[in-house]
Protein backbone atom coordinates (compact mmCIF):
# COMPACT_ATOMS: atom_id res chain seq x y z
CA UNK A 1 0.00 0.00 0.00
CA UNK A 2 2.90 2.42 0.62
CA UNK A 3 4.72 2.07 -2.16
CA UNK A 4 1.89 2.53 -4.67
CA UNK A 5 0.48 5.79 -2.53
CA UNK A 6 4.07 6.66 -2.72
CA UNK A 7 4.12 6.86 -6.61
CA UNK A 8 1.04 8.09 -7.08
CA UNK A 9 2.11 10.70 -5.16
CA UNK A 10 5.37 11.59 -6.91
CA UNK A 11 3.02 11.57 -10.29
CA UNK A 12 0.75 13.93 -8.76
CA UNK A 13 3.39 16.24 -8.16
CA UNK A 14 5.26 15.80 -11.09
CA UNK A 15 2.08 16.52 -13.27
CA UNK A 16 1.50 19.67 -11.49
CA UNK A 17 4.78 21.39 -11.88
CA UNK A 18 4.12 20.98 -15.56
CA UNK A 19 1.00 22.09 -15.45
CA UNK A 20 2.18 25.08 -13.73
CA UNK A 21 5.08 25.36 -15.98
CA UNK A 22 2.35 25.49 -18.80
CA UNK A 23 0.49 27.99 -16.69
CA UNK A 24 3.82 30.34 -16.43
CA UNK A 25 4.53 29.68 -20.50
CA UNK A 26 1.00 30.76 -21.70
CA UNK A 27 1.37 34.02 -19.08
CA UNK A 28 4.43 34.69 -20.63
CA UNK A 29 3.29 34.81 -24.33
CA UNK A 30 0.02 36.87 -23.11
CA UNK A 31 2.48 39.48 -22.25
CA UNK A 32 4.38 39.61 -25.33
CA UNK A 33 1.33 39.97 -27.50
Amino acid sequence: MAPISLLDHQIAVQSNTNFMDYKRERERERERT
